[in-house]
């Protein structure tokens, strides 16, 4: 089964374990890290990118 054809609920519960959730995101001159789930594809990153800056501290 792929990712994308899973329900877009399952895929935010997905999203939820893979991505850090209410933590401190240092950032440096360079930027700061991503995590490697945003760049699999244009959608995942748009669907998780939401969850990643809405449960995180800047």
């Amino acid at each position: 089964c792929r990712l994308l054809d899973i329900p877009p609920e399952l895929r935010n519960r997905i999203y939820c374990h893979l991505l850090p959730f209410k933590q401190e995101i240092i950032l440096t001159v360079n930027g700061y890290a991503r995590p490697a789930l945003l760049a699999t594809c244009k959608q995942v990153r748009n669907e998780a990118l939401k969850m990643f800056y809405a449960n995180n501290t800047f």
